[in-house]
């Protein structure tokens, strides 16, 4: 019986890998059906940054540029999900899935090719995408609406772009991966990092080119200054934007640094040692390690010694780059999160699938093993379910639907509820601001044929004066999900 299976799955991957659009379409279906799935289990729910991308995508269509950014200050990726909906779909929500479903189609692309470049052999290279659709930080973050999706696809453009050029030596290829880099940079602005290591470590490697790279450089400066005089000459402000936010780069680094030591120390010093707070952040990013398969790269430069090429070389530039990227944020409390480490994640975890599953013959059955680890490790986050909240969302909607309520009757502080139940996202806002700003003990008037949905840190929860109120709550690690709903006028009282 094993035998038949393993026979029929090497049919399959014969018939998969004789056309790159073939694997590439097959792997697409594939990240479709999880799609469905995510579907059924959390509905059209969305991640709280989603919600604001989203709210900052509406007030574009409605205001312009400018309202975007003043709702979020990198809203490159708000005006995306913005066209795309004023083009296809006329629903945001549905709008911003869809792109996360093109963007991670084009992970999956650009995966590909970066193997066709590493003369990866074709049964490798589709175990490589099966692997990379299962691995942890891709299962993150198919269940997330957010722009680190653009970032990580035109980070492995970048990254594709730079090994072309290795190969072939053309301008375009280099123009393209500046292009790759910069767009990056428009989700996300660490991208220019690894567009300045990445620059300088073509030009090491390819010294008999600095010519076409200087030509390269001129070219990608006029194209920069002529975007420019576009935006002044057209209102938009996108270059414009961008550029005066660039020089704040150091100082909003800087305010990540310092924030550790003005909010989380002082606030959790009588709590924890130095020596256990120290150990936290420590653990935390061995964690981060252990997740991004960063492990199995070292397992792999442990397996022997490496043959180095150009490639590898630029690879392990690229992977370097990004360690060297986690470490700066060490002690900011931001490293604390998981979420904002994912897009470092997800690069590392290319790097080191690629590496380990071109290892030479003599070290198969090792690299095997690793691979087992990997498969394993990933099965069991695939089949846990990271995102309690959205659950738990999906059923406070339940319990304000099951009221009978309209959108425009129901009140939340989170924009997450407020798109489930068609509420304004501009009278949510209000509401969310009147909600945080209740000052201690006042009295708040609620209507009886209203609900509030309240999501909240525990110490943030509102007092209840009638236990009647209170028709739903869950807690989620640290926050609490309410549902009240008024019996008299006077329900809710507390501070915020």
């Amino acid at each position: 019986m094993f035998d038949v299976v393993t026979y029929r799955l090497q049919q399959v991957e014969r018939f998969l890998n004789t056309s790159g659009a073939r694997l590439t379409a097959f792997f697409a279906v594939l990240l479709a059906v999880t799609f469905v799935l995510r579907l059924w289990q959390y509905g059209w729910a969305v991640n709280d940054d989603g919600a604001l991308y989203l709210y900052a995508a509406k007030n574009f269509i409605d205001q312009g540029a400018m309202a975007a950014f003043q709702t979020y200050e990198w809203a490159y990726y708000s005006i995306v999900v913005a066209y795309v909906d004023m083009l296809f779909f006329n629903n945001l929500v549905i709008s911003g899935w869809v792109l996360n479903f093109l963007l991670q189609t084009g992970q999956i692309y650009f995966l590909y090719k970066i193997c066709k470049a590493f003369h990866l052999q074709k049964p490798r290279l589709f175990w490589v995408l099966v692997l990379f659709i299962i691995s942890i930080s891709f299962h993150n973050f198919r269940n997330y609406l957010m722009r680190d999706q653009g970032y990580i696809l035109c980070v492995m453009a970048g990254v594709y772009f730079s090994l072309v050029f290795l190969d072939k030596k053309n301008t375009a290829s280099l123009l393209l991966f500046f292009v790759s880099f910069i767009l990056a940079a428009l989700f996300r602005i660490e991208a220019f990092l690894l567009l300045v290591v990445g620059f300088a470590a073509i030009t090491v490697l390819t010294k008999e080119y600095a010519m076409s790279m200087i030509a390269a450089t001129i070219a990608l400066i006029l194209l920069a200054i002529s975007l420019l005089v576009l935006s002044n000459i057209s209102s938009v402000d996108f270059a414009g934007h961008f550029l005066r936010k660039f020089p704040d780069m150091a100082a909003h680094f800087s305010n990540q640094q310092e924030i550790l030591e003005s909010q989380l120390l002082p606030k959790h010093w009588h709590d924890y040692s130095g020596a256990s707070l120290f150990g936290l952040f420590f653990f935390s990013y061995i964690i981060y390690l252990l997740n991004s398969i960063s492990i199995y790269l070292l397992a792999y430069f442990y397996i022997g010694k490496v043959q180095f090429n150009p490639a590898k070389i630029l690879l392990a530039v690229y992977a370097l780059t990004v360690v060297f990227y986690c470490l700066a944020f060490l002690f900011s409390r931001s490293f604390l999160v998981f979420r904002y480490n994912l897009p470092l994640t997800y690069l590392l975890t290319t790097v080191a699938i690629v590496l380990v599953l071109s290892a030479s013959a003599r070290r198969a059955r090792l690299a095997r093993a690793v691979l087992v680890l990997f498969i394993a490790v990933s099965l069991v986050k695939v089949m846990d379910a990271p995102s309690g909240s959205k659950r738990y969302l999906l059923e406070a909607q339940g319990f304000v639907e099951t009221m009978g309520l309209e959108g425009s009757q129901v009140q939340s502080n989170t924009l997450q509820i407020s798109l489930i139940n068609g509420v304004d996202f501009n009278s949510a806002m209000k509401f969310k601001n009147r909600l945080y700003l209740l000052p201690a003990n006042l009295k708040k008037p609620l209507k009886p044929e209203v609900a509030v949905v309240y999501y909240g840190k525990v110490s943030q929860e509102l007092e209840i004066s009638d236990s009647n109120c209170l028709v739903y709550q869950k807690k989620h690690r640290s926050r609490l999900i309410s549902v009240y709903t008024a019996k008299n006028e006077y329900c809710l009282s507390g501070e915020t």
